[in-house]
């Protein structure tokens, strides 16, 4: 009988299947159940795997250098943030200085009581120094990044 063979193929295969969850699942609960209570509790050591996948005792984990936690918020939105202020202001700084420069270098018409009156440029600058002063501050925007990026490694957001 071919239903006759599937009931013995249910009972060999599944039953001992059910078993095992059944006590993989009591092991589970009574592990949790240790750990609600507080009793019993044994201290586990962390372990990590090694390449070819054999578990080994890890090494504790140093406590990070700098704990920033600003209204409950995580470190990478804090840093987003920051770092989109700074680009904000960056962009500022680079735009004022070439406005800035113009009214520098050039003459202006400055009007006192209805006659116009010229006023010299307040530096007699040539339009290389002009082009020297932007250039270092760009200069500026290459050497930090250096430092930026020794900094952001000590002070990761992912630790």
């Amino acid at each position: 009988m071919p239903f006759g063979g599937l009931t013995g193929l249910k009972e060999r295969v599944l039953k001992p299947g059910t078993e095992e969850v059944k006590n993989t699942m009591g092991d589970s609960l009574g592990t949790l159940q240790k750990k609600i209570d507080g009793t019993n509790m044994e201290q586990e050591e962390p372990m990590e795997l090694t390449e070819d996948g054999q578990p080994v005792a890890a090494a504790p984990r140093q406590a990070p250098l700098w704990d920033c936690s600003c209204c409950g918020s995580p470190k990478r939105y804090i840093i987003a943030i920051l770092s989109g202020l700074g680009f904000c202001i960056s962009f500022g700084i680079r735009c004022n200085l070439g406005v800035a420069i113009v009214e520098m270098v050039n003459n202006n018409t400055v009007y006192i009581n209805g006659t116009a009156v010229m006023q010299p440029a307040q530096f007699n600058w040539d339009p290389e120094t002009v082009g020297l002063i932007h250039g270092s501050f760009f200069w500026g925007y290459i050497v930090t990044q250096i430092p930026g990026g020794f900094i952001s490694n000590k002070l990761a957001a992912n630790r």
